[in-house]
């Protein structure tokens, strides 16, 4: 019996619970049992502890539901079409790429799209989620449950209240564009699986109050822990109103606003000039003098420290401009040196060039002058009489 073959006997013959020896290797994984590649209309579905923290990929599916129940490492999927995916818990990071049409629910620590379409994105992420040239994208909190989820997310040591689920970033080269939008309440729906055999599944991400579920809303909108490059966005209602009122309240060289142009679920703005996405517009008509009423006492609180938020970005900003006006100033001055000493040798070397030149004509022509000469000096010896180049 060869050693390989013991080890594996030995492996898979451990008693539960029991540890490897020392010197037992973890046997080696088959890639195909981690990978969903090159499948259309299908349900597809890889149970709790059947992929126990390693990585795994999904290629080239079409028209396909996907159910994820488990932790893994990271997760890659391109080339998707018209697909559902719900997955666990990601220790890293998910990365959706070239894909379409595919509505996705995910906790992880980083998630990224590159050019993808039409995509819905129900997310728990523990930093700013990135899209891409990407468009026709919809953000929304995380709306899944299944059996052991409370375990997978410790497993993949994600936070689950730490969700900066509508904290978008997007690195799209058209700024001026909008490419994608925060879900409204009729479109979050909530999604089950059972798994036979156990417990019955229970919803441990946190949802917004917003969205239905019983998760208060945070008073800080703005995003302090991760950059938002100069803008912000509100989720809800309350935070827009919040916004408008800082905006009303500001001084007229810093914005120029009107309240009926903000529709809540697409409001954003920079420092100095605020923009309005191109989103449908519900308006603020909806909202009740109650909920107003609600933040009236923290209005001038709020408003007081996004303006201190904003001065604080424009000084940091002003202090950037300033040191990158100084180095291109010391660059230009070097460089004007540099050319100026570069310009006085070559009109140095042209000179010397000249005076060379001069030199050899100089030269050349008393030569030719003295040969002339001596061409007609008469030489009378030895009874001979002519002339002769000396």
């Amino acid at each position: 019996v060869s050693t390989q073959s013991t080890w594996d006997y030995q492996f898979w013959n451990m008693k539960e619970g029991s540890q490897p020896q020392l010197g037992m290797r973890k046997p080696k994984l088959d890639k195909r049992n981690y990978m969903f590649v090159g499948l259309s209309d299908q349900e597809l579905i890889k149970k709790p502890g059947e992929i126990n923290g390693e990585a795994f990929k999904l290629d080239g599916l079409k028209n396909c539901t996907i159910w994820l129940l488990d932790h893994f490492s990271q997760i890659y999927a391109d080339n998707l079409t018209n697909c559902k995916i719900y997955i666990g818990a990601i220790t890293s990071s998910i990365q959706l790429r070239k894909s379409s049409g595919i509505t996705l629910s995910v906790v992880c620590q980083q998630f990224r799209c590159t050019d993808c379409i039409d995509c819905t994105l129900h997310l728990c992420v523990n930093s700013q989620p990135t899209i891409e040239t990407s468009t026709d994208m919809v953000i929304a909190p995380y709306n899944f449950a299944y059996p052991g989820l409370d375990k997978d997310i410790i497993a993949a040591k994600v936070d689950p209240k730490q969700n900066y689920w509508r904290y978008v970033h997007d690195m799209s080269s058209e700024p001026d564009e909008v490419h994608w939008k925060l879900a409204t309440p009729s479109e979050f729906k909530t999604v089950v699986k059972s798994v036979e055999g156990m417990e019955e599944p229970k919803f441990v991400v946190p949802i917004p109050k917003y969205y239905g579920g019983s998760q208060e809303e945070s008073e800080e909108f703005v995003l302090e822990k991760e950059k938002t490059e100069g803008f912000l966005i509100a989720a809800t209602k309350e935070e827009a109103q919040k916004q408008i009122d800082v905006l009303e309240n500001a001084p007229a060289n810093i914005v120029e606003v009107k309240k009926d142009e903000l529709p809540f679920e697409a409001f954003q703005f920079n420092q100095e000039k605020p923009k309005v996405a191109s989103f449908p517009a519900t308006g603020f008509s909806d909202i009740n003098q109650e909920e107003m009423d609600l933040f009236t006492k923290k209005e001038s609180a709020d408003a007081q420290r996004l303006i201190s938020l904003r001065e604080k970005l424009l000084e940091e900003g002003k202090k950037k401009l300033e040191k990158q006006n100084k180095g291109a100033k010391e660059f230009a001055d070097w460089k004007e040196s540099n050319s100026k000493e570069i310009a006085k040798k070559r009109e140095q070397n042209i000179e010397r060039e000249n005076q060379i030149e001069s030199e050899k004509k100089k030269k050349d022509s008393n030569k030719n002058s003295w040969e002339l000469v001596m061409s007609y000096i008469d030489i009378k010896e030895g009874g001979y009489q002519g002339s002769k180049d000396v």
